[in-house]
């Protein structure tokens, strides 16, 4: 995510010192959609991998819940996942929390141990 962030930067940068208006809203609105897609990805992150409800996402955004959806669609943690209709609703989330839960490949080989007694056998 560095890169989006250092996107930003320069964008805001160069619109700072640039020479005009025109360009300045230029910059600004490339600033302004590496910032759509550093927040739409950090939606899905905090979905995905912080259990985090999408109710809960969209008010910490500052989004309506009924926004999220087609933001969510165009991130690149969740876009595979999206519906014909161009959203994301909390079914394709939870795919997305299981199959990132499953995603750690085979599980490790069992290791055999041979079993040693503890108790001594006494003759009483």
């Amino acid at each position: 995510m560095s890169k989006k962030w250092d996107d930003i930067v320069k964008a805001v940068d160069a619109a700072r010192l640039a020479a005009d208006p025109a360009e300045t809203l230029s910059n600004l609105r490339s600033a302004r959609d590496s910032l759509d897609e550093l927040i739409n990805d950090t939606m899905a992150d905090a979905l995905v991998n912080d259990g985090v409800s999408i109710r809960s996402v969209a008010s910490m955004a500052g989004f309506s819940e009924n926004t999220v959806g087609p933001r969510l669609a165009q991130s690149s943690v969740l876009a595979s996942y999206a519906r014909d209709d161009g959203r994301i609703t909390s079914a394709e989330v939870h795919r997305a929390r299981y199959d990132a839960a499953h995603s750690g490949g085979e599980p490790k080989p069992l290791k055999f141990v041979p079993r040693t007694t503890s108790r001594k056998d006494s003759d009483d």
